[in-house]
């Protein structure tokens, strides 16, 4: 596997972040890569596996795929005929005062899923509509085009917020309560933490925070910290030459062999098969 890398996105217009992209006729239809940018994947043709975070899911004809900012994604073909297209985007293309929200920080923060809109399923045809109505925009570049389709953005996340249950999610006061423990997980992943140390942070007792924990990810601290610990994994065997051992040190790991052993168990391959394949 050639080493992948961050994502530098090259907007024609930078005041207005968005451009699309569409991919077929090889195997690797995107290699592994992140950008801070939100990205639609819909698989026009055949099928595919996508690889997002530390999950792989097999899509086919129709589906679509929202791929959260900063999330390390890959897309290989399944069948001859697969082929993809894509519309990446910043959210400042449809931020506004007056909604008080945070797009990144609904889909990353709140839950921990493949955000797969399979082909017929409910909201599909909308969502559909939505990225063909960006389509035809695209090329024009009047006013009144770009805000038309940052409505259509809007519509697009709208509709993902309702079909994930993510606004009652960012909404709900045990949400609220654990974002403490979530923000501290994300900036110290790398660090060895205590279940205590997430404890006194909202100031309940371990049982507590575990109970409230899954309520709210469904998901124990210490899976939730393997996660985030082999997406970091991840992003260091596919942009550095680090060694395996400096990795695993690096992401809170330790040691090599518990890091291949979890590697191992979570995507069905070793850290160094992985690098090379």
């Amino acid at each position: 596997m050639q080493p992948a890398e961050y994502k530098f996105e090259r907007f024609a217009n930078p005041r207005f972040p968005i451009y699309l992209s569409s991919q077929s006729g090889r195997e690797t239809l995107a290699r592994l890569h992140y950008h801070t940018s939100a990205e639609i994947i819909q698989v026009v043709a055949g099928r595919i596996r996508l690889l997002c975070g530390s999950t792989h899911t097999e899509c086919g004809e129709g589906d679509l795929i929202f791929v959260p900012s900063s999330a390390v994604h890959e897309v290989i073909s399944l069948t001859e005929d697969a082929a993809v297209r894509g519309v990446i985007y910043e959210p400042a293309v449809m931020e506004a005062a007056d909604l008080q929200l945070s797009f990144s920080a609904l889909f990353t923060a709140a839950q921990r899923t493949q955000y797969v809109v399979a082909s017929g399923q409910e909201g599909w045809q909308e969502l559909c509509a939505c990225i063909d109505r960006i389509h035809v925009l695209y090329e024009d570049v009047s006013i009144a085009a770009r805000m038309q389709i940052a409505a259509c953005l809007l519509q697009l996340e709208a509709r993902l917020i309702q079909l994930f249950g993510l606004e009652e999610n960012a909404a709900d006061n045990r949400f609220l309560k654990l974002q403490p423990v979530l923000d501290y997980l994300r900036a110290h992943y790398n660090e060895k933490i205590q279940l205590s140390q997430l404890s006194s942070l909202i100031h309940v007792c371990d049982d507590r925070l575990i109970r409230l924990f899954r309520e709210v990810t469904g998901e124990t601290p210490v899976a939730w910290l393997t996660h985030l610990r082999i997406e970091a994994c991840i992003k260091l065997l596919a942009t550095t030459d680090d060694t395996i051992a400096s990795i695993a040190e690096q992401t809170g790991f330790g040691s090599d062999t518990y890091m291949t052993r979890v590697f191992k168990q979570k995507l069905g391959t070793t850290p160094g098969r992985y690098r090379r394949k």
